[in-house]
């Protein structure tokens, strides 16, 4: 958890957007440090969030394990933001968990 802390820190001091972004993870953000990517797995089905960007080692493997989220954005050139202005959706995904009942894209 520190070097996660200490690398958001250190992103935050060359981010031109950096107030909004410290709001933001001060109000709703925050990390998850799994031990090993079957703990990721299941930490993020358990959280079934609306937006889920996986950035790691062979990142569609991990995907395709994934069951519970409202979209799922895979790899380095993939944004969320394409999600919610740019494909589409706009705004209609599962939110607050819902994804552990309702399909997301």
């Amino acid at each position: 958890p520190a070097r996660v802390a200490a690398e958001l820190d250190a992103q935050l001091r060359t981010l031109p957007t950096a107030e909004t972004a410290r709001a933001a993870l001060e109000r709703n953000g925050f990390a998850v440090v799994a031990a090993d990517v079957n703990e990721l797995v299941a930490l993020a089905d358990r959280i079934a969030a609306e937006h889920v960007e996986v950035h790691t080692e062979h990142a569609q493997l991990v995907a395709d394990r994934l069951a519970h989220y409202g979209a799922v954005f895979i790899g380095a050139a993939s944004a969320e933001v394409f999600g919610d202005y740019g494909l589409g959706p706009n705004h209609t995904l599962p939110t607050g968990g819902t994804a552990r009942a309702f399909a997301g894209l």
